[in-house]
C-alpha cells in the first residue's frame, strides 16, 4: 500500500470510530435519564407499613443487616464484572488484535447490565435505610423485594453475556476476518 492509501484508511477508521461512539453515548444518556426517572418514581416504604408489635425485633434487625450486606456483595460482583470486561478489552487493544462485533456488543451489554444491577442495588440499600429510619424492619416489603430481584436478574444477565462474549472472542480468535471486526 502506498502512504496515501494508508493515510486514507486511517482517516476512514477514525471517522468510523467517531461515528461508532455516537450509539453508546446515546444509550448511556438514555440510561442515565431512565435512572433519574426511576429514582424519583420508585416507591418508598410508607409509615403505614410499620410494625409496632415489637416481636422478634432483634431478628428483624439482623435480617435487614444481612439483606444490606447481600446487596453490597452483589454490587461488588457487578463491579468485578465491569473490571473483567475492561481487562479483556484492554488486553485485546494492547495486542492490537481484532475483536468480532458480536463479542464487542456482548461485552458492552454485559457492562450495561452490570451497571443497571448496581443501580438497583443502590435503590435497595436506599429503601432499607429508609425502612430502618422508620423502625420498620420488614424485608418483605415490595420496594425492597422487587429491587433485589431486579438487581439479581441483571447481575446474572451480565455474567451470562460476559461468558458468551469471552467464548466468542476465543472461538473466533484464529479465523477472524478483518471485515467482521469491530475495532
Amino acid at each position: 500500500m502506498t502512504p496515501d492509501e494508508l493515510r486514507e484508511m486511517e482517516l476512514s477508521n477514525t471517522i468510523y470510530m467517531e461515528k461508532s461512539l455516537i450509539s453508546p453515548m446515546l444509550v448511556a444518556l438514555a440510561l442515565i435519564l431512565f435512572f433519574l426517572i426511576a429514582e424519583y418514581n420508585y416507591p418508598q416504604i410508607g409509615v403505614n407499613e410499620i410494625i409496632n408489635d415489637g416481636s422478634n425485633a432483634d431478628l428483624r434487625i439482623k435480617s435487614m443487616e444481612t439483606l444490606v450486606d447481600f446487596t453490597k456483595l452483589m454490587i461488588s460482583w457487578a463491579f468485578a464484572l465491569v473490571g473483567g470486561v475492561a481487562f479483556f478489552l484492554k488486553s485485546i487493544f494492547e495486542k492490537e488484535s481484532r475483536i468480532p462485533r458480536r463479542a464487542f456488543l456482548l461485552m458492552f451489554c454485559s457492562t450495561l447490565f452490570a451497571l443497571i444491577s448496581v443501580f438497583w442495588g443502590h435503590l435497595v440499600i436506599d429503601r432499607c435505610i429508609n425502612a430502618m429510619s422508620l423502625n420498620n424492619f420488614a424485608i418483605n416489603s415490595t420496594p425492597i423485594r422487587f429491587g433485589l430481584l431486579l438487581q439479581y436478574i441483571f447481575l446474572l444477565l451480565s455474567l451470562l453475556l460476559f461468558g458468551v462474549g469471552v467464548y466468542d472472542i476465543f472461538s473466533h480468535s484464529r479465523f477472524l476476518d478483518p471485515k467482521e471486526s469491530c475495532l
